[in-house]
């Protein structure tokens, strides 16, 4: 398979223009890792949060075989974090405590929901794309307070779901751990 240039994971993490540098990335990285954990059997196989599919698109799009996700490298989870997560959510363009919550969300439950969700936090269209419009809404926005109220939405948004009840006290207690370590943040 050809691999294309534009493809979001198309060279590797550390590679990238300011991934050593990105400190934001790297603190939203650190807690979002935490708090994955580490290889469970949900989802044909999870690691770090990438389910098997995932990992398999991955190694597909850079032409390498398909493999246990059980066996993905650091190096890789980067790359799909920043890929399909860190940039699609614009967290790179937002300020430093509402790109690592925003990651974190879009991380655990995609990017374009995460997004629609804090468009609905700013009153702004909700078209799932984090564009000029709502970055200026969240940099104009007094940040304790928008950080509180995106922290409720997610909250609220998994007592909404229904489907997986099962999963819901993990999922609270993983905002207010989030909610924990951005108040350590400066």
């Amino acid at each position: 398979m050809q691999v294309l240039s534009s493809h979001p994971w198309s060279q590797p993490a550390w590679a990238r223009t300011s991934w050593a540098d990105d400190v934001s990335l790297q603190q939203a990285t650190t807690f979002t890792l935490k708090a994955e954990g580490r290889y469970t059997p949900i989802d044909g196989g999870t690691m770090y949060g990438v389910t098997q599919a995932v990992y398999d698109d991955y190694r597909d799009s850079v032409g390498l075989p398909e493999q246990s996700v059980a066996l993905i490298t650091m190096d890789e989870v980067l790359n799909i974090m920043r890929g399909l997560y860190w940039t699609p959510a614009a967290c790179d363009k937002l300020p430093t405590k509402i790109g690592i919550a925003h990651f974190d969300f879009a991380y655990n439950h995609g990017a374009h929901g995460a997004n629609v969700v804090l468009q609905g936090v700013l009153g702004v269209v909700q078209d799932g794309i984090i564009g000029p419009e709502s970055i200026h809404a969240v940099v104009a926005a007094e940040q304790i307070n928008l950080l509180e109220k995106y922290l409720n939405a997610r909250r609220d948004w998994y007592r909404a779901d229904t489907a997986q009840t099962e999963y819901l006290k993990g999922w609270l207690n993983r905002v207010d751990a989030l909610q924990a370590y951005l108040a350590g943040i400066p």
